[in-house]
C-alpha cells in the first residue's frame, strides 16, 4: 500500500496531466479518507471535482480545506472560480481581495519554493477578480487590475494578462 505522500504525489501528477481524471478522483478520495483534516488532500479533491464539473462538491472540499488551513491560496482560488461561475461577482471580488492579502502566508511549500507556480496561481486570482469587475460593468477597474496591478504583482505572467484582457474584450 502506498504511503500518504506517495499517493499525494501520484495524484498531483494525475491531476496535472488530466489524462486519467477518474483515477485522480479515486486517489484524492483515498487521500481524504487517510487524512480527513489534511488541507492539501482536501484542496486537491476540490480541484479534481471542479475539473470534472462537479462544482457543488468541489466547493465543499475547498471550504473544508480552508477550515484546516485558512491561508490556503489554492483553496481560495478554487472558491473564487466557483463563485464567478455562479455569477456572484461581488463575493468573488471579496474572496480575491482576501486571497491577495494572504499571498505571503500560504503554508504550501510549493508556493514559496517555485516562483512560477506562485505567480501562476496569483495571476489566476487577479484574472478572476478582473473578470468579476468586467461582468459587473466596472470595465476601467477591470482593465487596471489585469493590465497594471496584476502585471506588477506577477511579472512572470505579463503576457498572460494581455491575452486574458483580449479574451474579455471578445466576450462583448
Amino acid at each position: 500500500m502506498k504511503s500518504f505522500n506517495e499517493l499525494l504525489s501520484e495524484t498531483r501528477d494525475l491531476y496535472a496531466g488530466l489524462n486519467n481524471p477518474r483515477k485522480a478522483l479515486k486517489n484524492a478520495q483515498r487521500l481524504v479518507d487517510m487524512a480527513p483534516e489534511n488541507y492539501e488532500a482536501l484542496n486537491l479533491l476540490g480541484a479534481i471535482l471542479y475539473e470534472l464539473d462537479m462544482e457543488e462538491e468541489a466547493y465543499i472540499y475547498y471550504k473544508k480545506a480552508l477550515e484546516f488551513e485558512k491561508n490556503s491560496i489554492e483553496a481560495m482560488e478554487g472558491l473564487i472560480s466557483i463563485t464567478n461561475d455562479s455569477e456572484d461577482y461581488e463575493s468573488a471580488i471579496k474572496l480575491a481581495d482576501q486571497a491577495i492579502k494572504l499571498e505571503d502566508k500560504d503554508p504550501y511549500p510549493e508556493f514559496k519554493e517555485n516562483p512560477e507556480y506562485h505567480q501562476r496561481l496569483m495571476a489566476q486570482i487577479y484574472i478572476e477578480k478582473a473578470y468579476s469587475l468586467y461582468k459587473m460593468g466596472e470595465i476601467s477597474k477591470s482593465k487596471e487590475v489585469i493590465l497594471k496591478t496584476a502585471k506588477e504583482a506577477c511579472p512572470l505572467e505579463k503576457e498572460l494578462f494581455d491575452e486574458e484582457w483580449e479574451i474579455l474584450l471578445e466576450e462583448e
